[in-house]
């Protein structure tokens, strides 16, 4: 009888089956409990990206400076003879040797009119008032060689050939010798041969702003066929290019 009514009842009215009901049910429990402490550990957390993930990290440069060679100083270049020669022109004549013999390249003096110079005489004619000055300067043997001309004398040459040009544009010096040499032909017509190539003493020089002075030798034939060679004429010739007069003529 019991038997029977054990086999007629319901599965759920089991105790087997409540229990299989609540092991489940823990079982889901525990699971599901972890599951939400994972979910919510996992959304409580900031998303924090490695540096090393999503870039590279820069790595710091090292500069290695190389040893610093010490510049070695230029070595100052003695200027030579020609150079200091270069500088010469122009200055004073005293000056100019104290330069030279403090370099050590003091040559030769020349005096440009022809006469002795040296140092003592350059020395004495300042005293004097009498200037020299370097007109030119050449190198031979590593010394340096002065010529040199008075002030006074270059700015005389300075002012004749000012009056030269002047005078140039108003009578030609071509248009002068030949006017001389006319005059010379009918002051001697026997035969007035003029050297005006080799025989020169002094070319047309400026005697004024107005009048040219020249001098040559000349060869002289008198009537009787007899020629003096070699005689000096001078003539001074002034007008124009188109119209020169001679004003002055002398032949000895």
């Amino acid at each position: 009888m019991s038997n029977g009514a054990a086999k007629g009842k319901p599965i759920w009215k089991t105790w087997w089956f409540w229990a299989a009901i609540i092991i489940l049910l823990c079982i889901f429990a525990s699971c599901g409990g972890n599951g939400g402490k994972d979910s919510k550990s996992t959304a409580s957390q900031p998303v924090t990206t490695s540096a090393s993930a999503t870039a590279t990290t820069p790595t710091p440069k090292t500069t290695t400076k190389s040893p610093q060679v010490a510049e070695s100083p230029k070595e100052s270049t003695k200027p030579t003879a020609a150079d200091i020669a270069k500088t010469m022109q122009g200055k004073e004549g005293t000056a100019a040797v104290a330069e030279l013999k403090k370099d050590g390249f003091l040559g030769t003096l020349t005096a440009e009119n022809g006469t002795d110079m040296d140092e003592s005489r350059l020395s004495t004619d300042k005293e004097m008032g009498i200037e020299w000055v370097v007109t030119s300067a050449g190198v031979k043997d590593g010394k340096v060689n002065l010529t040199m001309q008075t002030r006074k004398n270059i700015e005389a040459k300075e002012q004749q050939e000012r009056e030269e040009e002047t005078l140039s544009k108003k009578l030609s010096t071509t248009a002068a010798l030949a006017a001389c040499r006319t005059y010379g032909k009918n002051m001697y017509p026997y035969g007035f041969k003029t050297h005006d190539i080799m025989g020169v003493i002094q070319d047309f020089t400026p005697k004024n702003a107005d009048t040219w002075f020249y001098k040559a030798t000349v060869d002289v034939t008198n009537e009787y066929g007899a020629t003096a060679k070699g005689l000096t004429y001078e003539c001074s010739v002034t007008g124009t290019t188109a119209s020169p007069q001679v004003i002055e003529f002398n032949v000895y």
